[in-house]
């Protein structure tokens, strides 16, 4: 899945943020060339329009680069700063790239504290900025508006993290409102906090209560997972599972056996074990998320009882003895629900959830 892929989309986002028309308060104004001048000194194929425009793929490759440079240079010139804090310094830059390093923790709070607002002024620096851009008012609301305005185009319907809940809301004057997840965290990485394929709409309980401030482990299956990647692929690594063979002859036997809510388990499964995947569930809480609505599942399991193949059959015939024809997939449809016949993902919130469900009652092939 790639929620954005057309370049006339591209170029309004980057208008709307680099509009030559904006207030010279603007933090950004008249800016574009100075940065690109700047990011040429780190290494020459780096351009702003590609850090804001870059496809995620590309936004790794870009990070490898600015880790070299942060690891070098930057940590070179804070520990010149501040050489007392020496041990405390490399700590915090090996932690960048592995979370399992803890920080060393002799150190007073003040010099910490002033250490850290002096690396966060160096990073955010790259774009010669001194702060998170995203969390600049002015920004974070043109962003938010060119999503509330491409809603229509782009389609955003459920969450594209949990495929649970929906993530456009309404206020009292009708307007859209969209929570947005950094996939590579702005704290972190404020060199793409206004970067769009950094940029997840999702729904407030994975963006603030699950993710938050948790990091995905920043490898070559983060492109296989992230929702704004070209090579995203959760779809076909996770599954919805049922203890149901609807090709074993004990089948019907055993979706008697469901008779209420709580007899019925439906498991998440990692089709390739993929270390990112388990994270993936782990940090959205997928798992207990979906337990709690398994009675999406009991009642296509109850319907699927009443409506086997065989009386689907029969009742085709009995409106046909009648001179009435009847269309098989559209009588199924108006008993299952469409979207488990679609062909297409619709990112209706649980449609993947019914699919797999579908398939597993033999309601879908």
């Amino acid at each position: 899945m790639n929620i954005i892929a057309d370049n006339v989309m591209l170029d309004k986002y980057y208008s709307a943020i680099f509009d030559s028309n904006k207030d010279k308060r603007y933090i950004l104004y008249d800016k574009e060339s100075k940065i690109d001048d700047k990011l040429k000194l780190i290494d020459p194929s780096l351009c702003l329009k590609k850090i804001v425009l870059g496809s995620f793929s590309e936004l790794l490759v870009i990070n490898e680069i600015f880790e070299k440079y942060i690891q070098n240079d930057i940590k070179t010139d804070v520990i010149n700063k501040f050489a007392n804090e020496r041990d405390y310094i490399i700590s915090f830059f090996e932690n960048r790239i592995n979370k399992e390093i803890e920080l060393k923790k002799e150190i007073e709070k003040e010099e910490k504290k002033k250490i850290n607002k002096y690396i966060e002024d160096q990073i955010c620096g790259i774009l010669d900025v001194t702060s998170i851009l995203y969390e600049n008012g002015t920004i974070s609301k043109i962003i938010s508006e060119f999503f509330m305005r491409q809603n229509d185009y782009l389609a955003i319907k459920g969450c594209y993290y949990c495929n649970i809940d929906f993530v456009n809301v309404f206020d009292k004057n009708r307007s859209y409102h969209f929570t947005l997840d950094h996939v590579l965290p702005k704290n972190k990485f404020p060199y793409f906090s206004i970067s769009l394929f950094n940029l997840v709409p999702s729904c407030y309980p994975c963006n603030s209560k699950f993710k938050h401030n948790k990091e995905f482990t920043i490898n070559k299956e983060l492109n296989k997972i992230c929702p704004s990647s070209d090579l995203c692929d959760v779809d076909e690594l996770i599954e919805f599972k049922m203890k149901f063979d609807v090709n074993n002859s004990s089948f019907e036997e055993k979706i008697k056996k469901n008779i209420e809510v709580d007899d019925v388990l439906v498991k998440l499964e990692n089709k390739l074990s993929l270390e990112g995947i388990d994270e993936y569930i782990q940090i959205f809480k997928l798992q207990s998320r979906y337990e709690f609505h398994k009675n999406i599942s009991f009642d296509l399991i109850e319907k699927r009882k009443i409506y086997s193949d065989s009386q689907i059959d029969e009742i085709e015939k009995i409106f046909q003895n009648e001179g009435i024809l009847i269309d098989k997939e559209t009588f199924k449809k108006q008993i299952f629900g469409s979207v488990i016949f679609e062909k297409e993902n619709t990112n209706e919130p649980f449609e993947k959830y019914k699919k797999n469900i579908a398939k597993e009652l033999g309601i879908i092939k």
